[in-house]
């Protein structure tokens, strides 16, 4: 696997940790791991949780605005997020779908949509019985509140 990172070279912490080993090659793809050799040995983490957004508070964001598909949406997330499973009693992600004037949608209401207890890269959102895929076509955005949880991804199916 190639990356373009012009700063590769450069160790981020700088002098303060002399120890932190500056990871100065491209990864591997290895069984959706992205492998990293690091000093003497090999850290990965999965492919497609390379980023998050994660909060160990209560916490909240929103997507940009979106044209919503025709389809349903699916969370790629750790509820309780990892190293945290002692949180899980009060860990969850909810999830509001916001009209083009950053209103909640009728009957697409945060508190009609929650997750907890979930690790996985396809968690319907679901809000009761309702589907995203009754959006399609409208502007929309997500605005998810969450606690002790990490949220790698939204996508569509």
């Amino acid at each position: 696997m190639r990356w373009d990172r012009p700063y590769r070279g450069i160790n981020a912490v700088g002098d303060a940790f002399p120890a932190v080993v500056n990871i100065t090659h491209n990864p591997m793809r290895i069984d959706g791991l992205l492998v990293f050799h690091f000093g003497t040995q090999l850290l990965g983490i999965k492919q497609d949780r390379v980023s998050y957004v994660g909060a160990r508070a209560s916490a909240e964001f929103s997507t940009v605005t979106f044209p919503a598909p025709a389809a349903d949406l699916y969370l790629n997330a750790a509820i309780p997020s990892p190293g945290r499973e002692f949180a899980a009693p009060q860990a969850y992600v909810m999830a509001a779908a916001l009209d083009d004037r950053g209103k909640a949608v009728p009957g697409f209401e945060a508190e009609k949509c929650l997750i907890q207890n979930s690790d996985r890269v396809d968690a319907p959102l679901r809000w009761g019985e309702k589907s995203a895929r009754e959006l399609a076509g409208r502007t929309i955005s997500l605005r998810f509140y969450l606690r002790s949880a990490n949220i790698y991804a939204v996508t569509a199916k």
